[in-house]
């Protein structure tokens, strides 16, 4: 007999957030695979030419300098603003999917090495707000938040799930090299991943992304597609997982970390509300 399946929404597992951390950090060093196709992927009006100005004016100086010069200035703001003015304007998924598509370039192994510097980057990081500014005084900087730690009740409740014979699945609106990463912390193996997976060119993500995209309705699909069958148990923590809530035929557990929307959502259906839990601080890797 196939064993039972338990899925577990990112959002119940973490303080923080993988990939944003990756964005944050391809975004600060210039790391993406920049070049003529990587620039079209950004939206126009998400200020390509301007990025793409004031990045070919520093990329050349010494890393040493970058922080001192303007154009760098504006370059890492503008970059990052852009990200939260797709998440604001238009919605999470959208963000999501755009993030994951300047991972344009890198191989999955390249993808996954980068993803686990940068998470074990951020894990070091006392959680906090950073204001990015484009000089001094800046009246409207960038609020980023920083820090990101695993939470032990949910790690523990995976090694649970699994002496007790369930196939735990991790399902996140994370290109899938973050996700893999991230939810390897947590103890779920990286075949067990669902995440933003993109299509490949001689063996580079080419910036497209295949669907489903696993946010709502997306996410039974992805697993519908992965397993062929209902899972008996899921842990949301997000309104984007309440679809894949209550696609399960089981438990349903609500990490309520103040998502009114998924309590909403999940009203009457019986599920079980679990207070949010306190992160590790200092996780170590």
């Amino acid at each position: 007999a196939r064993p039972p399946v338990a899925v577990l929404d990112r959002a119940a597992a973490v303080d923080g957030d993988a990939a944003e951390a990756v964005f944050y950090r391809l975004v600060t060093e210039a790391e993406f695979k920049f070049g003529d196709d990587f620039w079209k992927l950004v939206p126009i009006g998400s200020g390509r030419q301007r990025l793409r100005a004031t990045y070919e004016h520093f990329i050349d100086m010494p890393k040493s300098v970058w922080a001192n010069q303007p154009a760098y200035r504006q370059y890492r703001k503008g970059f990052l603003e852009s990200y939260q003015k797709i998440c604001a304007n238009v919605g999470i998924k959208e963000c999501r999917a755009y993030a994951a598509t300047l991972l344009f370039g890198f191989t999955e192994e390249e993808a996954r090495a980068y993803a686990r510097r940068a998470v074990e980057k951020e894990s070091q990081e006392q959680p906090r707000e950073e204001k990015i500014v484009e000089s001094e005084g800046d009246p409207a900087p960038v609020r980023w938040h920083r820090g990101l730690s695993v939470v032990p009740e949910t790690r523990a409740l995976v090694g649970a799930l699994r002496a007790a014979g369930f196939d735990v699945w991790a399902v996140g609106l994370s290109a899938q090299p973050v996700l893999i990463v991230e939810a390897q912390l947590w103890g779920i193996d990286a075949s067990r991943c669902l995440g933003i997976r993109q299509a490949t060119e001689r063996d580079r993500f080419n910036g497209q992304l295949r669907e489903p995209i696993p946010i709502r309705v997306g996410a039974v699909e992805a697993v519908a597609a992965a397993l062929g069958r209902r899972p008996v148990f899921a842990v949301a923590a997000s309104a984007a997982a309440a679809d894949l809530a209550l696609y399960a035929e089981g438990l349903r557990l609500i990490i309520d970390r103040g998502d009114a929307a998924l309590r909403q959502r999940l009203s009457g259906t019986g599920a079980v509300v679990q207070s949010a839990f306190e992160p590790a601080r200092a996780t170590k890797h």
